[in-house]
């Protein structure tokens, strides 16, 4: 009944998110301060954390095991805060980038069997809790600070002239980075931790530990740089790079640079 039910709820997320987005296109330029927004908004997350927890209940636990259980709560960590975003701050153009991510996340979990499978021998410590929800953490404020420098670039054009000024914008993705750093450095220690427990070596050089460890260099180097004073809108690109550094290590590690992390 609850592997139904998340079928269920997780077309409904895809359709709400997929709707959302080409609400939220056509009229970005005062998305910000319509009725329709909050409501949508409010939607997709209500849609996003009953899936969670019908994941946690049909699991038992929190599910931590794989890609699949990532995606349970990468998306509901993203909509609540769009959610936030969107009621506080009046920053509702943001769904434009967070719903065709949900979306397509979403339309990759349903490539997943969504009934309970036994964990791997490897996953049975509770260093995994600390470890995939750091980077559950860590990925989320990554993609945030992405979403705030896309638009200190489009704070320069005329149809979005109600969005906060670049300086906030980028104060915002400077933070969000701030955050990420942190928490990925949570992810790189207590994984180091337990591969000493699962694999018997605290570093493999592991194609995902490699690329997590890349992510982490160039978000580095964007807070250096950050404290040099480099200009909001050459940061942008740093953080584009940031970006494409963090999907590769979730997707392409895992298709086309399997390792020891395959299961995830």
């Amino acid at each position: 009944m609850l592997e139904t039910l998340q079928v269920i709820l997780l077309w409904a997320l895809i359709s709400a998110s997929a709707a959302s987005f080409v609400i939220f296109i056509f009229f970005y330029r005062k998305i910000g301060t319509m009725p329709v927004a909050k409501i949508l908004s409010a939607l997709t997350a209500a849609i996003a954390v009953v899936l969670l927890a019908a994941r946690i209940i049909a699991s038992g636990d929190l599910p931590f095991a794989n890609g699949l259980d990532f995606g349970f709560w990468i998306n509901a960590v993203l909509l609540l805060v769009l959610l936030v975003l969107t009621f506080k701050f009046e920053l509702a153009v943001a769904g434009c980038v967070i719903f065709p991510i949900v979306a397509g996340l979403s339309i990759w979990m349903t490539s997943f069997n969504l009934a309970n499978q036994p964990a791997a021998p490897a996953l049975r410590s509770y260093w995994l809790d600390f470890h995939v929800s750091s980077a559950i953490l860590a990925y989320a404020a990554f993609l945030f600070s992405f979403v705030f420098s896309l638009l200190v670039l489009a704070s320069h054009k005329k149809q979005f002239a109600k969005l906060p000024d670049k300086d906030t914008l980028g104060e915002w993705a400077y933070r969000a980075v701030l955050v990420g750093v942190t928490f990925q450095t949570v992810m790189l220690i207590t994984g180091s931790v337990w591969a000493e427990y699962a694999w018997g070596a605290y570093w493999s050089w592991d194609p995902k530990e490699t690329w997590a460890l890349i992510t982490w260099f160039i978000y580095a180097i964007y807070l250096h740089l950050r404290v040099r004073g480099w200009s909001n809108e050459r940061l942008t690109w740093l953080n584009i790079i940031g970006f494409a550094a963090m999907v590769f290590t979730f997707f392409g590690v895992s298709y086309l640079l399997p390792g020891l992390h395959s299961y995830l």
